[in-house]
């Protein structure tokens, strides 16, 4: 029969054995991965690139037919329907939408900055086309 500092050391002995059994387990678990690096150097270089060379590139140009106009917020702002779907140009002059005389369904070229797929600043606009909705 055994004694109570004799079960102690026994369920130690187990516990041990069986952390080890587990340890060398997740070893060939965790070496068998492959990991990857990115270098830090190559995403700067990316990004650096990114806005040099011709500003006719398709992230200063937008193109796009007209589906709301809304002039009271600040800057005015234009709903296009363009390549990329729904997109919201802000429109930095303020005035360029009356001056232009945009009115829904026109296609626009719109020059400016692509701040990402769905959101555009223009600084200029031009319409291709005018048509009725």
């Amino acid at each position: 029969m055994l004694t109570c500092g004799s079960w102690r050391l026994l369920r130690a002995i187990v516990l041990a054995l069986a952390l080890t059994v587990a340890a060398s387990g997740l070893e060939v678990v965790v070496t068998s991965s492959p990991s990857s690096v990115a270098l830090a150097a190559d995403d700067k270089d990316k990004k650096d690139n990114k806005n040099k060379g011709n500003d006719d590139d398709e992230d200063h140009v937008a193109r796009g037919m007209v589906l709301g106009i809304d002039t009271l917020k600040d800057p005015p702002e234009l709903v296009l329907a363009g390549a990329d779907g729904e997109m919201v140009v802000r429109v930095v002059k303020t005035d360029e939408i009356s001056l232009n005389g945009v009115r829904l369904c026109d296609h626009l070229k719109l020059d400016g900055e692509k701040i990402h797929e769905y959101l555009f600043e223009a600084t200029r606009i031009e319409i291709e086309t005018k048509r009725r909705c």
